[in-house]
């Protein structure tokens, strides 16, 4: 068992756990209602003790001709996995389980197409993700949002050459930024609009950045972007609502216009 450190890209070992674990659909998932860990292989549920890498055997799942291939927590406790298409179910199959007996209710088939899920794992609003990849995809893999009242499913992203494929997936706490105010119509009837990406903490590596939308094509402007939280100070006949401010200034291009800035790794408050 280690620990990763993604400031620094590097990693320290907790401990060693009491077996090798070779299989290759593996799932580390936390219970955020107890604090507790939980390692899913071959079939096995088992609680993990973060602090020494020991794993301790909790059920074997009782899966008959399902195979569970990722498991995934939400805010309740909920606990979902999810099985591959099979000669007996033709479709992914999305089911409940109950950790402490092993016990798989199957709640039904994933929708629209054949897809082996490799990971599961929920956002902050409690979001089913997962990623894979099926014959309608040319195998390709990609990442999809599940809905779990229609259990349909929607890719939202394909995985580059690159980087052909997830063996893990989780989501990070929401950044702590503040859009203020709102935006009225420009010449082109259009409200603009700031969006964010990443993480305005120092120790986060990947970056954090900054985009307006919905703005006057080939004009030059400035994204104002804000230390001192909420304000109210006059600006050129009208109102910045975030202050003290610094100037991020471009030409706009395209049709609706879009910019992107990458800004140095700390909390933001943001105001166009």
């Amino acid at each position: 068992m280690v620990e990763l450190h993604p400031a620094t890209s590097r990693y320290s070992e907790i401990g060693k756990t009491d077996f090798s674990l070779t299989e290759a659909d593996v799932s580390l998932v936390r219970d955020p209602t107890t604090d507790t860990y939980y390692v899913h292989a071959n079939s096995t549920i088992y609680v993990a003790d973060m602090s020494t890498g020991k794993l301790t055997y909790l059920s074997q799942l009782q899966q008959g001709v399902a195979i569970i291939t990722a498991i995934a927590i939400n805010s309740k406790g909920d606990v979902y996995g999810v099985s591959p298409p099979s000669v007996y179910y033709p479709k992914a199959a999305l089911y409940r389980l109950q950790l402490e007996s092993g016990r798989l209710d199957r709640v039904g088939d994933l929708a629209p197409t054949p897809i082996l899920f490799k990971t599961l794992a929920f956002d902050s609003q409690d979001r089913l993700w997962g990623s894979g990849y099926g014959p309608f995809t040319q195998n390709v893999h990609r990442l999809y949002l599940i809905d779990l009242e229609t259990l349909e499913f929607l890719s939202t992203f394909s995985f580059a050459e690159s980087f052909p494929f997830a063996v893990a997936l989780a989501f990070g706490p929401k950044p702590d930024v503040t859009s203020y105010c709102e935006a009225k119509p420009n010449s082109v009837d259009c409200a603009p609009s700031i969006d964010w990406k990443g993480h305005p903490s120092a120790s986060a590596h990947f970056g954090f950045q900054v985009s307006c939308s919905q703005v006057v094509v080939d004009s030059p402007g400035f994204l104002m972007l804000g230390f001192g939280g909420q304000a109210s100070l006059p600006f050129q006949g009208g109102t910045l609502p975030s202050g003290p401010n610094r100037a991020l200034d471009a030409a706009v291009v395209g049709r609706l216009g879009r910019l992107r800035w990458i800004v140095e790794p700390r909390r933001q408050h943001l105001a166009l």
